[in-house]
């Protein structure tokens, strides 16, 4: 299994409280305690979750919420889409 199939495989999407019109498609940043908690994965495990939001959230007929909670191996973090930035952060760091 390639690196990107291990990520998705184990990236685990939250159920949102609701539907919206957010497409995640502004400039990416990820917090500096995001990158130091996953380290060299920080930017896979990003796009991979990017990916899989845009993909089951942004492209589906409820759409997708400014707020999507996701995991990687029993870390949660979030990514916000405030339109022009798609923030990439640890709860804490809110």
């Amino acid at each position: 299994m390639n690196v990107f199939n291990s990520i998705q495989a184990a990236l685990i999407l939250k159920p949102q409280e609701s539907g919206g019109g957010y497409k995640f498609n502004g400039q990416v940043v990820m917090t500096k305690s995001f990158v130091m908690e996953f380290g060299d994965l920080a930017e896979e495990i990003a796009i991979n979750a990017l990916i899989k939001v845009i993909i089951k959230r942004a492209n589906s007929p409820e759409g997708a919420d400014y707020l999507q909670v996701l995991s990687y191996e029993g870390t949660i973090f979030w990514i916000i889409d405030d339109v022009s930035v798609v923030t990439i952060l640890l709860p804490e760091d809110y």
